[in-house]
């Protein structure tokens, strides 16, 4: 799994032709590939480095018979018919577009210059993906002092049918920084999604187990910058201190110490992993908690009720998925 972190087009370049040498000489250990798109969009960025890209990992893909597909993390404003069609084409399938909100929250947080309505702009696009028979995401981000008025941000998209529906989702999640109490409107909200019939998830619908790892745990995942340098976590800062190797290059990847690191951390190297009742579906937190935290204590400071309350959700969540 590759995240291509694309920024500017033309540092874009160099790294995409070490890139698919990358995809050519480790075909049968990278198995897909992954746009994601952090930074505002142009359509500079869409002409010199996704379409590029996509063309070439078809081409490739194509003559070695391996089977691919890509998503794409966007703002959803500069989506366009004709994009689609191109992503389609080229094994594209999937979207995750974030709302902050309401429309008077998201087009007073999220605006351009010549458009104070972006709300309307990316909603359309969302349905319109969908209408392509495009997988979407859409993104809510859930602080303390985020307001959703579900009714009425739900108002735009009543009028999809129900096999329309089928390739929408709502995935609500808590900022990281807010405190554990903003959980309570987290789930709040995604029962209210639910109730009028579309799909809402949390994390505790696809939580990080043993079987179901953060992407970042993954041997076969990395992370490139523009500058072809190499992460694994991307909910930390693409630092020098977080650079996890270079590629080169002749498409092959120099590790640092770090990414060893990584790989050798296991739950099993704390007491209070090794003797948790609900280790299997906890998984003892990622990576890069364990990186960051090396002592024998919870990483997430659960007593037995706690624990207790979140072997509950996952199990309520999971019910409610049959």
């Amino acid at each position: 799994m590759f995240h291509f972190v694309a920024l500017k087009g033309n540092e874009m370049k160099q790294t995409l032709k070490q890139q698919l040498t990358i995809t050519r000489e480790q075909r049968n250990k990278y198995y897909l590939k992954q746009i994601q798109k952090l930074s505002e969009e142009r359509e500079v960025l869409y002409s010199d480095v996704i379409k590029p890209i996509l063309k070439n990992i078809k081409a490739i893909t194509s003559a070695n018979n391996i089977d691919i597909n890509s998503g794409m993390t966007t703002n959803g404003y500069l989506i366009n018919s004709d994009m689609l069609a191109f992503l389609k084409k080229h094994n594209h399938r999937n979207f995750q577009i974030t709302l902050d909100g309401n429309k008077e929250r998201h087009n007073r947080v999220r605006y351009s210059k010549n458009d104070h309505n972006t709300f309307d702009v990316i909603v359309n696009n969302i349905k319109n993906c969908i209408k392509n028979q495009f997988y979407v995401s859409v993104r809510l981000n859930i602080s303390s002092n985020t307001n959703i008025d579900v009714e009425e941000l739900l108002r735009d998209f009543i009028s999809l049918s129900e096999i329309e529906r089928s390739f929408l989702c709502f995935s609500i999640h808590k900022v990281w920084q807010e405190p554990d109490e903003v959980e309570v409107i987290v789930d709040d909200t995604k029962e209210k999604i639910r109730l009028m019939g579309f799909n809402a998830v949390t994390y505790h619908s696809n939580p990080t187990t043993i079987k179901n790892t953060c992407y970042a745990d993954k041997t076969n995942h990395v992370t490139i910058n523009p500058k072809g340098l190499i992460y694994k976590c991307t909910a930390r800062d693409f630092t020098k201190e977080n650079i996890e190797g270079y590629l080169l290059r002749n498409g092959v990847i120099k590790w640092e110490p770090i990414y060893y690191i990584r790989k050798d951390v296991s739950i099993l190297m704390r007491d209070s992993c090794r003797e948790c009742q609900i280790l299997p579906i906890c998984n003892g937190g990622c990576s890069q908690k364990k990186i960051e935290n090396r002592d024998n204590k919870c990483l997430y400071n659960f007593d037995a009720k706690s624990k207790l309350e979140f072997a509950k959700k996952i199990i309520y969540s999971k019910i409610l998925q049959q």
